[in-house]
């Protein structure tokens, strides 16, 4: 009988982040961090953002962007707000609803299988290469 090996949160998040290197996304780990005077990211943002830029060489620089939600494949978190107080969960919830509102691509994901099959449905035609072209054309605006 062969024993089944489960993944952690960071082992989900390497494997993602390699293959989405390897397919030429740039990986940005997010979060809040706040001090004096500052702050940087929002409550409830996601874990990481994945940015790919436009290989054509043109005036109009354009890119995509996926934020990503890491979960650990065995998470089982549930909404526990109080009162007057919003939890984790719900906070996140909210945050991914109001970028999706805006017109963001925001994934959460367990699962390496289930982000690479996510991924090549809605992104493969990235690595198409020539007959590719033309999508990303339509994206830039470029004739």
């Amino acid at each position: 009988m062969r024993k089944v090996v489960k993944l952690d949160e960071k082992a989900v998040v390497r494997q993602i982040r390699d293959y989405m290197e390897y397919r030429g996304w740039r990986y940005f780990r997010t979060g809040v961090v706040a001090g004096p005077g500052y702050s940087i990211g929002e409550p409830g943002c996601a874990d990481s953002q994945f940015i790919y830029y436009d290989t054509d060489k043109t005036e109009r620089a354009t890119c995509l962007l996926i934020w990503c939600e890491f979960k650990s494949p065995d998470d089982k978190r549930k909404c526990n707000c109080a009162i007057g107080k919003i939890c984790k969960v719900c906070r996140q919830r909210q945050w991914q609803e109001r970028e999706r509102q805006r017109g963001a691509v925001v994934i959460q994901t367990d699962s390496f299988v289930e982000f690479a099959t996510w991924y090549e449905r809605h992104y493969g035609y990235l690595h198409s290469g020539y007959v590719a072209r033309g999508q990303l054309d339509l994206l830039t605006g470029v004739r």
